[in-house]
């Protein structure tokens, strides 16, 4: 079978015990996030958390939207882009306290509609 994200018979994606019925091997947005892929198993609301958690594999997963950013040269532009656009729609806020100059992390807000 052919990947979806490489377009490669054999690769990183896939996994013999992956559900064909998930977008791309990854959880749906309503499932909750599982601690099989490096997730904490529970992820409270009404504090703001980590956008980003790290997957066994040195990945980074959204743990709003579950996108996967892939380990390698440009995880950092690709964190920093992903962020961004959560920031923008007002899902997430940036928090440069207490970090080096430059270094911003990501914090998922808690929502209006959770309220």
């Amino acid at each position: 079978m052919t990947c979806k994200l490489c377009l490669k018979q054999t690769c990183r994606h896939q996994e013999p015990r992956r559900d064909e019925n998930t977008a791309l091997g990854r959880p749906r947005s309503d499932d909750p996030p599982s601690a099989g892929i490096g997730l904490p198993g529970s992820l409270s609301t009404s504090e703001p958390h980590p956008l980003f958690a790290l997957t066994d594999r040195h990945e980074l997963i959204c743990t709003l939207c579950s996108h996967i950013i892939p380990n390698g040269c440009d995880q950092a532009y690709l964190r920093a882009y992903h962020g961004k656009s959560h920031v923008r729609r007002g899902e997430a806020v940036e928090d440069r306290r207490g970090l080096p100059e430059g270094a911003v992390r990501y914090l998922v807000v808690k929502s209006e509609a959770t309220a």
